[in-house]
């Protein structure tokens, strides 16, 4: 059994390779971004350590496969081992499609001449989103402001590109609505929490599972306090009584 194989079948690389938290991390942050209905802050460090551990575990089960002389049960560990990187790439594969595909309906914030009142808005996604996704979300912008220049605006009277932007600006980069119902769990216990206005302060305990507001519990969502479960994400921006 040559060194690679030897690693890979270490316990201390076994134990290193991919630990279920990190799995079940990744699993919660698509559950997450999922059913919020907005975009959550990018799990940064959680995506790039998975990068790092998918690109070292491919790279020696690529020279196990390759090599001559292999034993049957040396290249059967090497395609159980497989399984798992393809299990972890699927998982975060997820989480990073669902954020582009909530990034493709927001995208109209990038705009350059975007309206006054969405600045706070173009800036809170601005802070929420890799240098990857702020790149496409630009280049998108670019796109689709190209399309309808070449499709409606130069066919428009003198004044109409400028009158027909301003109209737009409302319903093409409104952001998305905080303001509907989702499910969480409490992974933390909560003191002093307040569902909405006119709600008594009330403790939340760990493992409890409520339906509330989206906006009362984002904090508690974006630090890990709370997960969100039973999947909403279809359009961040379709009005609640489509929602139902």
């Amino acid at each position: 059994m040559d060194d690679a194989l030897q690693d890979l079948l270490s316990p201390e690389e076994a134990a290193g390779a991919f630990r279920n938290e990190q799995v079940s991390q990744i699993m919660q942050a698509y559950l997450d971004e999922n059913a919020a209905p907005e975009l959550l802050p990018f799990r940064g460090e959680l995506v790039a350590e998975l990068r790092e551990q998918l690109a070292g575990q491919e790279e020696q089960i690529a020279e196990i496969t390759e090599g001559e002389g292999r034993t049957v049960e040396e290249v059967f560990t090497a395609s159980l081992y497989q399984m798992d990187i393809d299990r972890v790439k699927y998982a975060l594969a997820k989480y990073l499609r669902v954020r582009i595909l909530k990034l493709e309906r927001v995208a109209g914030l990038f705009r350059a001449d975007l309206a006054p009142e969405l600045a706070d808005a173009a800036a809170e996604l601005r802070r929420k989103i890799s240098d990857e996704e702020r790149q496409f979300a630009g280049e998108l912008e670019k796109l689709y402001e190209a399309h309808i220049d070449d499709a409606v605006l130069r066919h428009l009277p003198e004044d109409g590109p400028e009158t027909l932007r301003s109209l737009g600006d409302a319903d093409i980069c409104r952001p998305p609505r905080t303001d509907r119902f989702v499910f969480c769990r409490v992974n933390e216990t909560v003191d002093g929490f307040l569902a909405h206005e006119t709600a008594e302060p009330a403790t939340w305990e760990e493992g409890d599972v409520h339906v509330a507001p989206y906006a009362a519990i984002k904090s508690f969502v974006e630090d890990g306090r709370m997960s969100l479960s039973a999947p909403h994400f279809e359009d961040p921006q379709r009005p609640l009584a489509d929602a139902a």
